[in-house]
């Protein structure tokens, strides 16, 4: 009982929020030939491109 409460309860949040069912990442970064590709993926509704950059406080 306790997985299927889960497994809803994640569906929902996706569901509600629009939270990225998948995530792709690339050390060399995507270009924009790259995500035009994923978005023309079938049930695919969006794609877009981030820069995430993890940074030392201490430099």
């Amino acid at each position: 009982m306790e997985w299927k409460t889960i497994e809803v309860d994640t569906f929902k949040f996706f569901d509600d929020t629009d939270y990225a069912d998948y995530r792709l990442y690339s050390e060399k970064g995507f270009t924009r030939e790259d995500l035009d590709k994923i978005a023309a993926i079938d049930g695919v509704d969006r794609a877009t491109r981030y820069l995430s950059v993890n940074l030392d406080p201490l430099l």
